[in-house]
């Protein structure tokens, strides 16, 4: 198994200038401490991506704007966020539980139909709490390959910054849900979102390819896409994600 985390070189460069977009200095302007400013302009400003819940839509996108709109094609609200990271994929659920998650490792979590925005997580707790949740497991495991290597994933994680992003999040109900992003970053909440663990070695993905979509499908299984024509399929009985075979590489 290689460490994906150091290996900057394997990224595509649009992709690299993508990943290092809003990794921002902490000295020079701290985006995970500064609040989404309010613009009249927000609306026409770089989106990423929208979804509908019951009859409103919602859109994510640059310096951590979400807007909401019950008519798209005329008026838009800007949402009250307290991160100005930029923003990739936004979910919700129920009508009033949505989550967003973007650059510098941003999961964010609006309680009151998208009006408001809180941080649950970012790129600096998720390394910390990943390198305590792998150590824990290792020693349990203390013979473990799989947990051996990501305690030195995370160790690195953290001597590296919130400089992760994620790219999609999905969640079944108002409890459990998923984020997946840049190495092979993946995890799961099952209360909402109070706790993200990371459930990195329940997938085959010894090289920490970027994981870019999460979906359920049909047969109530979920299906991951990812880089190096990484697609992996959900085994439901052992809950652990099996890479399959495909014609593409890229």
């Amino acid at each position: 198994m290689q460490l994906r985390f150091s290996n900057r070189y394997l990224v595509t460069p649009i992709l690299s200038a993508a990943l290092s977009f809003g990794a921002l200095s902490a000295n020079a302007y701290d985006v995970l401490e500064t609040a989404s400013m309010k613009s009249p302009l927000a609306q026409k400003t770089l989106l990423t991506d929208i979804t509908k819940s019951n009859s409103r839509y919602y859109a994510v996108g640059h310096k951590g704007h979400i807007l909401y709109s019950e008519d798209p094609s005329s008026q838009w609200v800007q949402a009250d966020v307290e991160v100005s990271s930029d923003l990739l994929s936004v979910h919700f659920p129920t009508a009033n539980e949505g989550w967003a998650v973007g650059h510098d490792g941003v999961i964010l979590h609006s309680g009151d139909a998208g009006k408001t925005w809180k941080k649950q997580l970012d790129g600096f707790r998720l390394a910390n709490d990943g390198l305590k949740y792998y150590q824990d497991k290792l020693n349990q495991n203390p013979d473990s390959e799989i947990y051996s290597l990501l305690v030195e994933e995370m160790s690195f994680a953290i001597t590296q910054g919130a400089d992760k992003p994620f790219f999609n999040v999905w969640f079944a109900d108002d409890k459990v849900g998923y984020a997946v992003g840049a190495y092979g970053l993946f995890f799961r909440t099952d209360n909402a979102g109070k706790d993200w663990m990371p459930i990195m070695e329940k997938i085959d993905n010894e090289g920490f390819s970027h994981i870019f979509n999460i979906t359920l499908l049909s047969s109530g299984r979920l299906l991951l896409v990812g880089e190096m024509g990484g697609v992996w399929l959900q085994n439901k009985e052992s809950g652990y994600f099996d890479r399959l075979e495909t014609p593409y590489e890229g």
